[in-house]
């Protein structure tokens, strides 16, 4: 995959979570999931081939699920793996980028 379709999907994956983490009520939270869930079954299903983002894109889905199942939303349970899943987005990014400029030159 091109560097630029990866980092596109990564960012708008990164930003569905994080909008979720952030929402401050259960009913936006659930809205916002919304968001998260199209990406996680389209296109960051199709494009998250990286190992690592592929877990954290699992494990927030699974969590995420898990919190606006419960009666404590709007939590900070969320957050951590959130920066999980950015963290490791950022990495793949970071390094390809690198690679990718490489090349070029």
């Amino acid at each position: 995959m091109h560097f630029n379709q990866k980092k596109e999907v990564y960012y708008e994956l990164v930003e569905a979570a994080a909008t979720v983490a952030a929402s401050p009520t259960k009913e936006e939270g659930i809205k916002n999931a919304a968001r998260y869930r199209a990406l996680y079954f389209g296109r960051a299903h199709i494009f998250a081939i990286d190992p690592a983002v592929n877990a954290a894109k699992v494990d927030f889905y699974v969590e995420m699920n898990s919190v606006l199942k419960s009666d404590g939303f709007p939590t900070n349970k969320l957050d951590g793996i959130t920066l999980r899943l950015s963290s490791a987005c950022k990495d793949v990014l970071r390094v390809q980028d690198i690679f990718e400029t490489q090349q070029a030159q």
